[in-house]
């Protein structure tokens, strides 16, 4: 089995060259992994709000491999060769490899950091015989565990189903915007409009706006939230929660009060993207940083 380095330069895939023996074991580790990650697991439909449990993977389906890893693992020979240097190991970002088998080609992926690179500036020492020796050159490692998987059947127009647990850590590796998407600071201002916030300070959002306040913005915008609810009725339902959401009325117009502070604007965006619920059958009130959509019943 082929091992390949995905690198944030171009060209974007290389191979690796790797002996015989270890091109076997290469390929009962992957397999290994590959079976740790996703028997007895449940795919769930991506959705960047929800987290897994620990028996469910995010699946996004019709995926588009557009760094062709699915294509390097198939035709390895259409592959230029890697050449390690100190300077190469901090352009990889992922270390990936794969199989057919029964029609499909499977492909495990691994987000790569400096900390699974062996330079010259380390003292690297392995053990051998009885004997531990110092590690010359430089070299890579694998982790325990794939951060995503790829997999596509050999079929005309098979579309490619990509599997994961962790969205931060797939990002790392893939382009991910077509799928989730996390608003720019000008969205967030656009968010922020003065038609529905009053006291919108724009230089103060500048200096304190983070990926928390960014998400919030891109699920409540999804969601519709302020185009369906008037300021009245966000107060209103706030209230049951004890929440306080300032309303400004100018010229008969409502508008929400811009928060004051940072930890009252986080309040306010976790209330409107709905991470405040209360339970029907005990009446109790939870706050949640996990959510996914159940269909309504017909």
């Amino acid at each position: 089995m082929d091992l390949f380095v995905l690198l944030n330069s171009t060209p974007r895939i290389l191979r690796v060259v790797t002996s015989a023996d270890l091109q076997d074991d290469l390929e009962i580790e992957f397999h290994r992994q590959i079976s740790n990650f996703r028997d007895n697991k449940a795919d769930v439909a991506f959705d960047a709000r929800y987290r897994p449990d620990d028996d469910e993977l995010l699946l996004i389906e019709n995926f588009d491999d557009i760094d062709g890893v699915i294509a390097a693992v198939r035709t390895p020979q259409n592959i230029n060769t890697w050449e390690p240097s100190e300077e190469g190991l901090g352009a990889i970002k992922g270390i990936f490899g794969g199989f057919t088998e029964d029609g499909v080609t499977t492909v495990m992926i691994q987000a790569f950091d400096r900390r699974q690179a062996i330079t010259t500036k380390k003292f690297a020492l392995f053990f051998d015989t009885d004997t531990f020796r110092r590690l010359g050159g430089i070299g890579i490692t694998l982790d325990s565990k794939p951060t995503a998987i790829l997999s596509q059947s050999n079929a005309v127009n098979a579309s490619t189903e990509l599997r994961f647990v962790s969205l931060h850590n797939t990002r790392r590796l893939f382009e991910m915007d077509a799928y989730y998407h996390e608003s720019t600071k000008e969205e967030v201002e656009s968010f922020f409009n003065e038609e529905k916030f009053y006291g919108f300070d724009s230089e103060w959002l500048s200096a304190n706006i983070d990926n928390w306040i960014r998400k919030k913005v891109t699920f409540i915008n999804q969601e519709g939230i302020l185009d369906t609810c008037t300021p009245a009725d966000l107060r209103d339902a706030a209230a049951e929660f004890g929440i306080d959401i300032g309303v400004h009325e100018e010229a008969e117009q409502l508008k929400l009060m811009f928060p004051e502070d940072k930890k009252k604007l986080k309040e306010l965006l976790r209330f409107l993207d709905e991470d405040i619920y209360q339970s029907p059958i005990s009446g109790n009130r939870f706050q949640t940083n996990s959510k996914r959509k159940i269909p309504a019943l017909a």
